[in-house]
């Protein structure tokens, strides 16, 4: 009967059910800073000092997204649905227009919120704060930024003067947005790209005040985190204790 109830509900007595994706940051997130920190601050500024097309940084940060999913899910069937968006998005950078420039850098955006959302359930998910928790949360921070960006390429391309101090050239490319992005993130404000439209001040607004906000909240959560660990680990043994007296 119990082994009836237990298929019903999809899972075998005794055991956990597979995860879909990772609830406590581990060594995957010490990789996804690293991988992030390379893309950002190394490969975008090499392919655009080499005045490379556009699509190709922008493929980048598809092919990031999508091996960051890789590593924070556990499931197959994700990683395989995620590979199929990737390739979707791959394949509309390749056509001309507005509309798969548009596909393309949403699903790009969908992937960096849906690597926030994961990054941010780990990292203030319960348990000690170790230098992977840490990495995850410096992870989190800086995969805003990149989420910003593509939503700033996505408005870039949508109006052609979003942004002032941008040549007509250089309008939407990933390494301006990005650098646009991580000013606007820490609040930097150097004023070499300024938002022009109503719809790139709003975003820019918002990151800027994520940007004032997510450090002291995100200090505090793990401050609170490594106080709860360290009286639940004091706790553990005066319980064994009493239970064997």
């Amino acid at each position: 009967m119990e082994q009836l109830r237990a298929g019903s509900a999809g899972r075998v007595p005794g055991m956990m059910p597979p995860a879909w994706f990772a609830t406590e940051p581990s060594w995957r997130f010490s990789v996804l800073l690293a991988a992030l920190a390379l893309f950002v601050f190394v490969a975008v500024p090499l392919l655009s000092e080499r005045e490379v097309p556009h699509v190709v940084p922008q493929s980048l940060i598809l092919l990031v997204s999508a091996g960051t999913i890789a590593l924070i899910t556990n499931r197959l069937s994700v990683r395989l649905i995620m590979l199929g968006s990737f390739l979707i998005s791959a394949a509309a950078y390749l056509l001309p227009g507005y509309f798969p420039v548009a596909l393309a850098t949403s699903l790009t955006a969908a992937y960096a919120l849906l690597i926030t959302l994961l990054l941010a359930r780990a990292v203030l998910a319960r348990g000690e704060v170790d230098l992977h928790r840490v990495a995850g949360a410096v992870a989190l921070y800086l995969n805003t930024g990149v989420m910003f960006a593509a939503l700033y390429v996505l408005v870039s391309a949508a109006s052609s003067n979003a942004f002032s101090g941008l040549s007509p050239d250089r309008e939407g490319r990933v390494d301006d947005m990005i650098h646009f992005s991580l000013t606007t993130l820490t609040t930097l404000g150097y004023g070499d790209i300024l938002p022009r439209n109503a719809v790139a001040r709003s975003l820019a607004d918002l990151e800027g005040l994520i940007g004032q906000l997510f450090p002291a909240t995100l200090l505090a959560g793990l401050v609170s985190l490594e106080i709860n660990s360290r009286a639940a680990r004091e706790e553990n043994p005066k319980r064994k204790h009493s239970d064997r007296t």
